[in-house]
């Protein structure tokens, strides 16, 4: 080994024994584990609220349930169908969703109440849904919310036309000899 050569070993032994002061590292991580609700981090489980809304406009029904995603940050659109289709009932209709994702930035939540900022967002067909990455302490309050309309009666709007013609003339076939 040359002079120019480091062993780790010897430098690693040589800092025990000058006896370096490590207790600011440990502050900090102390510190830092106090903060680490208001750092992003992927959404993992969101809320997910049906409505069922009747034909008078009215709420009927409202049922909650958590979601766990399949993937971080999104639900794939077959998923959503599988949601969509075993919380339908069978006289309602999907009408529209509405995503809410806060995505408010940590250095930005002491004016959450001063600043306006539009956290709903309306999805009008079945498709990948994306969640942004939100702080952990919010995380929550991510949801997907899908409403269902109760279906109207179709009526049958095709009729019978009888067109009576008193002077409509009738022809008559002659038979041949």
């Amino acid at each position: 080994m040359t002079n120019d050569d480091i062993d780790l070993d010897e430098v690693s032994l040589n800092n025990m024994d000058i006896g370096l002061n490590t207790d600011w590292i440990e502050k900090f991580e102390h510190i830092d584990e106090l903060y680490s609700t208001f750092y992003k981090d992927d959404n993992e489980v969101i809320n997910i609220t049906f409505v069922f809304v009747n034909k008078c406009n009215e709420i009927e029904r409202v049922k909650n349930e958590q979601f766990i995603l399949p993937e971080k940050n999104k639900i794939p659109t077959e998923s959503l169908m599988d949601l969509v289709m075993t919380n339908k009932p069978t006289k309602y209709s999907l009408y529209f969703m509405l995503k809410y994702n806060i995505t408010i930035e940590p250095e930005d939540i002491k004016y959450i109440a001063t600043r306006s900022r539009d956290y709903l967002t309306q999805i009008n067909k079945i498709q990948d849904i994306y969640f942004e990455r939100t702080i952990t302490m919010f995380q929550d309050l991510n949801e997907l919310t899908i409403f269902f309309i109760e279906k109207s009666q179709k009526r049958n709007k095709t009729s019978k036309l009888i067109l009576l013609n008193k002077y409509k003339k009738h022809k008559m076939t002659m038979k041949q000899r």
